[in-house]
């Protein structure tokens, strides 16, 4: 995922496909308290893909309604 991710952009040819979100659930699973990575740190392409996620509407919603921080 990283070396993919390091070209920046979305995950499959350049554009948003239905990949990203998966990746985006387990960027945050990564980070959360069963695993507890330091994602910025271990993963800067993948955090960096998480963030551009993060400016979409319909995920700040889904994020919102989960109660769950956005990737910062």
């Amino acid at each position: 995922t990283e070396v993919r991710l390091s070209n920046g952009g979305w995950a499959v040819g350049g554009r948003y496909s239905v990949v990203d979100p998966y990746l985006l659930l387990f960027w945050t699973w990564g980070r959360g308290p069963a695993l507890g990575f330091d994602m910025a740190e271990r993963f800067p392409a993948w955090t960096a893909h998480a963030r551009a996620m993060a400016g979409r509407p319909a995920v700040q919603r889904a994020f919102a309604r989960e109660g769950l921080p956005l990737p910062a």
